[in-house]
């Protein structure tokens, strides 16, 4: 299903806007799609090579995250959709909205026997696509649009398995540090040096005193409330806030009412390598 077909009709432009404005705003979703994945295609006009935003559907590959399909049904309509020609004529220069995520993209035609499957899959899901076969004797084609991320998704590590924990459990660590009780929840050795995820509990007037981290800190209060100090600056977060602390040369808190206040978690800096702290 594409809200674009030719360019040319003023009312379909219209809606289009309409559709490219609501899409930006809610953050990638747009209502006359349901709950259907949707995105913004833009390609260069093969002819005007001017830029040109449509809005359409997608279908994710089944297993390569940095791979979706597209489908130039034009509702059925007799021709290709105009951003098809444009990407004929220009493959390579592509960007794509996703969500709130902008990419750049190239695209290529799926040959006969790949499309077939990849249509098929799509009409199972979304019966109008069925329908639109029905409309058109022209075969509607299907693209690949490889998407280009500036972080790439890493490969699966088969090695790594999910981390279910009870606060409750006696195999938790429980760390004692200036008055103050941690438990660690999720160690950085459980997330490959992502993040730690630790439980603090801390009596009224306690926490740690002014110190120096290379690391990211972010602290959901849970009961009670937490100060912390940001070079001078002081916050108060009170039950149901989240508080995040950069990498910074001095910062402190301390509780100031009921204990048993935060979770914390800790990331290392991208740029560092992992580490578990």
């Amino acid at each position: 299903m594409t809200a674009a077909t030719s360019g040319e009709n003023a009312e379909v432009l219209t809606f289009n806007e309409r559709n490219i404005a609501e899409f930006r705003a809610n953050g990638g979703t747009l209502s006359a799609f349901g709950d259907a994945p949707v995105l913004l295609l833009t390609t260069t006009g093969a002819r005007s090579g001017a830029k040109r935003v449509s809005p359409m559907m997608y279908r994710p590959h089944d297993s390569d995250p940095d791979t979706i399909f597209v489908f130039a049904s034009n509702a059925g309509g007799p021709r290709h959709p105009a951003w098809y020609y444009n990407i004929l004529a220009h493959p390579h220069d592509l960007v794509v909205e996703i969500g709130r995520d902008t990419l750049t993209a190239e695209a290529r035609v799926l040959d006969s026997d790949d499309r077939d499957s990849v249509y098929r899959a799509q009409a199972e899901q979304f019966p109008g696509f069925a329908d639109y076969e029905t409309r058109t004797s022209r075969v509607i084609p299907v693209l690949a649009l490889r998407l280009h991320r500036t972080t790439p998704i890493p490969p699966d590590d088969p090695a790594r398995h999910g981390v279910h924990v009870n606060l409750e459990s006696p195999d938790l660590q429980h760390i004692s540090l200036v008055g103050d009780t941690y438990t660690v929840l999720v160690s950085g050795e459980d997330t490959a040096g992502a993040y730690t995820l630790i439980d603090m509990l801390v009596p009224e007037g306690g926490g740690p005193p002014p110190h120096r981290h290379d690391f990211e800190e972010m602290f959901a209060v849970l009961d009670g409330e937490i100060e912390v100090d940001l070079r001078g600056v002081t916050s108060t977060a009170r039950k149901g806030d989240v508080i995040n602390v950069p990498p910074t040369r001095r910062t402190g808190s301390s509780t100031a009412a009921r204990s048993r206040p935060t979770c914390c978690a800790c990331a290392p800096r991208p740029a560092r390598s992992a580490t578990s702290r």
